[in-house]
């Protein structure tokens, strides 16, 4: 409270300081504002002092004018030239002879406050102010006496409200004041020469000063000059009427802050009778709530305990049937929701019981140990793999794209599991397993029946000899079988040369002449018979025989162009297809060149085709072989393009010369807008790129007419000739082209 009051104090003296100046510049303003005017009396009489305009304007503007009594203009020596009034006094016209006696220094103008004698004293309120203008040429102008009303002068600042003590006082430079006004009225004037205040008076400065010959009161001063002019305005208020009016305001603080001194002192005795309660209340709550953690802790800790152990194998750690259950319904809802496909497998170990009458259930358990563990990392991250009992365990691969990855990560635990334990006994210990597989949605669609499928499937595996596994479906275990088969007599295939080269002509579309040959390989084994090749060349690239089968095929078809050029057959160039995989072969460049120099054969018959989802994996190897091969002069054709998802990229980083336009799109061309758009596009893309196009599949006039119509260059298929055998082939390069009526049936 004590702060508060000394503060407000100190606002009050401020805010008066800052009312003070805004009066005394207020003053300061009307004051220069009355000099301006004298002024312009001044150099208006100056210019011509005995003109009349000048005189009439003067006198008008007087009228108008009630802040002076009277102008009076005299010459240089004091002689008094015009009057606006009656004859001036005496004392006036000794004031103007003192002035005249004055020389000033520079040709500048001269401003003097004139002195009233005592003896005047009815001309107390008159002030005279003597003004000599700028001297324009030789010798000194004339100068204006100006009396000016004081009383008039205060009549604008009567209304200004400072106080009993307040006073607003027009002082000169050599310290005499020339003017006070005391609440509204004109007082006797003082001569402030040797004061504080007069010092301070024209550095403009803002202060208290201690006046001791009026009763030595601290008085609150502000200070304006009156620009261009020897006058300065002081305004002044004591400091104790300033601060009357805080006085009560003070007293009234003193009395609040001693009751609420008072106040304080009881409501803190209060709060600290509550805070020594709450602090008590506080540790007994606290203590509670700690005893309420533990119990929840402990409730939650026994809660994970029993959850893991209702769910979680205790011996493997692997989810339970319980679990697996769980998992796997939320596998089937999300697979019903994006139609997706998953497969569950039932794993059996093979021959386990005699482990644990020989080694002991200890050493079986923890066999069991290492097994889930390897399960864990044939698996990804996604799949769910559990322990159902024994020595069974069921996983679920989710995500899967065809059956054969299926069999991929089937192959893969057999593998694992298939590896000895050691450091369980003294000696190794070997167990293999037996895989079941069935799929969602192809074999069923609840998980209790996909287990079931699965684990009929397992013993369909053991029945086969364990160490492998079987598909729920049997058209799956067929194909499996055929595999497997395939696989194992693809070796004999190659050297008993089993396998046979057809040839299929691809023609001009704007003459039907023979433009070139595609190589197929035909395998008919001597017990399986007839093998498609959509069977035995995936087989050949899952086991490596692709690169094998490749060189095979080059080299019986060199073999066989060798022959028909001794034979006289017309030649074109021969395509084979080759796989990403024997294009990667740092050996292919070798052995293409070699084969084609030993057979005496041009590298321009000999064309080379990769399918359009071969490129996505090449790399600079891969490329420079191809730039290799046409640099030879093997030109280099893209197979069923469109189906793959190469971009512009690769056709532009490749030696490519033709694309061939996959069949799927010429198949219903006169019937499929998007189809035909389709190959339209492409023909004209190809065109653009400077590379010609080979259609697959025509079988109908149809498609001819359409195909013709977008400007295609070339095409194959069944209507012009199936694959046949090379004498077959060898007729039709006699003939040199094909009737558009042949290999219609």
């Amino acid at each position: 409270m004590l702060n508060r009051a000394d503060d407000d104090s100190a606002r009050v003296t401020r805010d008066a300081s800052i009312n003070h100046g805004n009066v005394a510049h207020a003053v300061s303003n009307h004051t220069s504002q009355l000099l301006e005017r004298l002024r312009f009396y001044g150099q208006v009489l100056a210019a011509d002092p005995d003109n009349k305009t000048s005189i009439n304007l003067t006198r008008s503007a007087l009228m108008l004018d009630k802040s002076f009594l009277r102008l009076m203009y005299f010459d240089a020596a004091g002689r008094l030239i015009h009057s606006s009034g009656r004859k001036p006094e005496p004392w006036l016209l000794d004031a103007a002879r003192d002035f005249a006696a004055t020389t000033r220094p520079d040709s500048s103008e001269r401003l003097s406050i004139g002195k009233v004698p005592l003896a005047e004293y009815a001309h107390a309120w008159n002030l005279p102010i003597i003004y000599q203008p700028e001297s324009a040429g030789e010798g000194d102008s004339g100068f204006l006496l100006a009396l000016v009303d004081l009383g008039h002068f205060s009549q604008r600042f009567e209304e200004i409200s400072l106080g009993k003590s307040g006073e607003i006082v027009l002082v000169a430079s050599d310290g005499s004041e020339l003017l006070r006004m005391h609440e509204g009225r004109l007082d006797s004037v003082w001569n402030i020469a040797d004061t504080e205040r007069f010092q301070l008076a024209f550095a403009e400065k803002t202060g208290l000063v201690t006046e001791p010959a009026r009763n030595k009161l601290l008085r609150l001063y502000s200070y304006r000059c009156v620009p261009s002019s020897p006058l300065a305005v002081l305004v002044s208020r004591t400091r104790d009427d300033e601060l009357l009016e805080n006085q009560a305001i003070r007293r009234g603080y003193f009395g609040s802050a001693l009751l609420l001194t008072v106040l304080m002192i009881f409501l803190t005795g209060l709060w600290m009778l509550s805070a020594h309660r709450r602090r008590v209340l506080i540790r007994s709550l606290t203590k509670a709530q700690e005893n309420n953690t533990q119990l929840i802790k402990q409730v939650e800790k026994e809660k994970d305990v029993a959850y893991h152990l209702a769910t979680y194998d205790q011996l493997t750690g692997l989810p339970n049937r319980r679990l697996f259950a769980e998992l796997a319904s939320r596998y089937v809802m999300r697979a019903r929701r994006i139609r997706g496909r998953f497969a569950v497998m039932f794993i059996d170990l093979d021959r386990f019981k005699p482990i644990n009458d020989t080694y002991g259930h200890k050493t079986g358990d923890q066999l069991l140990i290492d097994v889930s563990q390897r399960l864990k990392d044939c698996m990804r991250e996604a799949d769910v793999v559990s322990r159902h009992g024994g020595d069974e365990f069921v996983a679920l691969l989710s995500d899967l794209r065809s059956t054969q990855d299926a069999a991929m990560i089937a192959e893969k635990i057999i593998e694992s599991l298939s590896q000895p334990y050691v450091g369980l006994v003294d000696a190794e210990i070997r167990v293999t397993p037996s895989v079941g597989i069935s799929f969602f949605p192809d074999d069923a669609e609840e998980i209790d029946t996909l287990i079931r499928q699965a684990d009929t499937a397992m013993y369909q595996a053991k029945e086969r000899g364990r160490a492998t596994f079987a598909f729920a479906d049997p058209a799956l275990n067929r194909r499996l079988d055929l595999s497997n088969q395939i696989e194992a007599a693809l070796p004999a295939a190659f050297s008993n040369r089993e396998i046979q080269v057809h040839y299929q002509p691809k023609v001009s579309l704007r003459d039907f002449s023979i433009t070139g040959l595609e190589a197929l390989a035909r395998w008919n084994h001597p017990q399986l018979g007839a093998v498609s090749p959509a069977d035995f060349i995936p087989v050949a690239e899952e086991c490596g025989a692709i690169i094998e089968l490749g060189e095979y095929v080059i080299a019986e078809v060199c073999r066989q162009l060798e022959a028909w050029t001794l034979a006289g057959v017309p030649l074109v160039p021969v395509a084979v297809n080759v796989s990403s995989r024997q294009l990667h072969s740092p050996n292919l460049f070798d052995f293409i060149a070699g084969t084609l120099e030993r057979h005496g054969i041009a590298p321009h018959f000999l064309q080379i085709e990769i399918t359009e989802t071969g490129l996505i994996n090449a790399d600079s190897g891969f490329i420079d072989v191809l730039h290799k091969l046409d640099a030879l002069g093997i030109h280099l054709a893209i197979d069923d393009f469109g189906t793959g998802y190469s971009g512009l990229s690769h056709l532009r980083a490749m030696p490519v010369r033709y694309l061939k336009i996959d069949r799927c799109f010429i198949k219903d061309i006169r019937n499929d807008n998007n189809d035909a758009a389709i190959v339209s596009n492409t023909i004209s893309l190809s065109h653009s790129l400077k590379l010609l196009t080979i259609a697959e599949g025509v079988e109908t006039h149809e498609q001819v007419a359409h195909l013709k119509a977008a400007r295609c260059d070339q095409a194959q298929g069944y209507l012009f000739s199936r694959p046949c055998e090379a004498a077959a082939v060898e007729k039709l390069l006699v003939l040199k082209q094909i009737p558009l009526t042949m290999g219609e049936e």
